[in-house]
């Protein structure tokens, strides 16, 4: 297996980093609804 990957491998690594990415994002917006005097955003 090669170390540079080919075009579709990074586009579906870029996808999937962009929806963990937004995951992410979506359960640090629950947790801060939940600890709003904790965090302030």
């Amino acid at each position: 297996m090669s170390n540079v990957p080919n075009r579709s491998t990074k586009i579906a690594f870029q996808n999937w980093r962009r929806k963990d990415d937004e995951t992410i994002r979506n359960n640090e917006r629950q947790q801060a609804c939940r600890h709003t005097t904790k965090n302030q955003l």
